[in-house]
């Protein structure tokens, strides 16, 4: 909301209609929708990015600076995997805001605890809050009823997920009209390693089929 905008706008509208007016009712509607107006077009709607809100309340604009630092730390050490100094400074960093998160944390609820401490009714809810009981728990049964009896339910359950693998990768090799030798040849790894079991063809198609699941 621009209010200096909104304060041109309302000195630069003639009152004389207004003020001129009989009905007391009938000015005060035409000073409101003049108003509304006013507010109305000097004023902007903006979403704001993830990053900048706050999910947590014992989260600080200071610590939210903090975490898109150690992410900007976290890019410069993935495009430099052999630099030592760009990978300790990230990692130290790291470990630094992960032990100061775990602090502010824990200082928010203490003193939410010491707060509602006389008060039994926000003391559970707070130690509910804390303990991350607030959640609907639901249960599984539209699973449980697929089959006749939750046995066989689960059983049709478990034998979609152990063939689901397969079954996206063999669509997958006749979507590309391809063999899984010649799509692991295509592969090329980011870093080369020689004499290592993370090279050999199985892997290779493992990662394959998990980047096309």
């Amino acid at each position: 909301m621009d209010f200096n905008r909104i304060v041109d706008k309302l000195e630069s509208t003639d009152w004389s209609l207004i003020m001129n007016m009989e009905d007391a009712n009938e000015a005060a509607d035409n000073f409101y929708t003049i108003l509304e107006t006013a507010i109305h077009e000097n004023t902007s709607y903006v979403v704001p990015k993830r990053s900048d809100r706050v999910i947590k309340p014992w989260i600080t604009p200071g610590l939210m600076r903090c975490q898109k630092h150690r992410d900007n730390l976290h890019l410069e050490a993935r495009r430099n995997h052999y630099n030592t100094f760009i990978q300790n400074t990230y990692k130290r960093y790291r470990n630094f805001l992960y032990a100061l998160q775990r602090k502010l944390k824990t200082e928010y609820e203490n003193n939410q605890i010491q707060q509602n401490k006389d008060n039994p009714k926000k003391l559970w809810k707070s130690l509910k809050n804390i303990c991350n009981l607030t959640r609907n728990i639901t249960e599984a049964t539209e699973l449980l009823s697929v089959d006749k009896d939750p046995d066989s339910s689960l059983n049709a359950c478990n034998e979609y997920f152990t063939r689901v693998g397969r079954e996206l990768a063999d669509d997958t090799l006749r979507r590309l009209n391809t063999q899984e030798d010649l799509l692991a040849a295509e592969y090329k790894p980011r870093v080369l390693c020689k004499d290592s079991s993370f090279c050999s063809q199985r892997i290779l198609m493992k990662l394959v089929r998990l980047l096309t699941s």
